[in-house]
């Protein structure tokens, strides 16, 4: 079996042989990552070096997670006027901005609102390339990828 990165991982520089890491992950039945960085303890591992070992680091590094967890975790709450509540993603993340955006800002700028809708596409091509052994998953996205590119042409034409 070949192996490859992602496309645009961190890792994708021939410094990492894909092929090295996945075998090595099979073989040794390295599943979880408390799996992982147990096994990347042993400086001799293949995988010691894709850990940051440097405590003070590797701690700001997971603040970081734990932040950017916080914030995709919360939600606002609207009413609809029969009443019956509705919530949607408080804070999208647009990768051209470096930034979460509030779901009300995005509403108020057509310009960001646009880039919301093109990171939604890259979500469906991704989910589409993650999935794609499934031919009913994939249908499900390539239609949904038709109905975002339809919007993107319509607010073009609109502009």
């Amino acid at each position: 079996m070949q192996y490859e990165w992602v496309e645009g991982s961190q890792f994708s520089s021939k410094q990492y042989d894909p092929n090295v890491v996945a075998s090595y992950l099979v073989e040794h039945h390295i599943d979880t990552a408390e799996k992982f960085v147990t096994d990347a303890e042993k400086r001799s591992s293949p995988l010691h070096s894709f850990i940051d070992w440097n405590d003070t680091t590797a701690a700001q590094e997971y603040r970081f997670v734990q932040a950017r967890k916080v914030i995709r975790s919360l939600r606002v709450i609207y009413t609809k006027p029969n009443g019956k509540n509705y919530s949607v993603k408080a804070f999208t993340h647009l990768p051209s901005q470096h930034a979460y955006m509030h779901v009300v800002r995005l509403k108020s700028s057509s310009v960001l609102r646009d880039e919301a809708i093109k990171e939604a596409l890259l979500d469906v091509q991704a989910f589409v390339r993650r999935f794609e052994q499934y031919k009913e998953l994939v249908r499900i996205g390539h239609h949904a990828q038709v109905q975002i590119t339809k919007l993107l042409k319509k607010k073009k034409k609109v502009a």
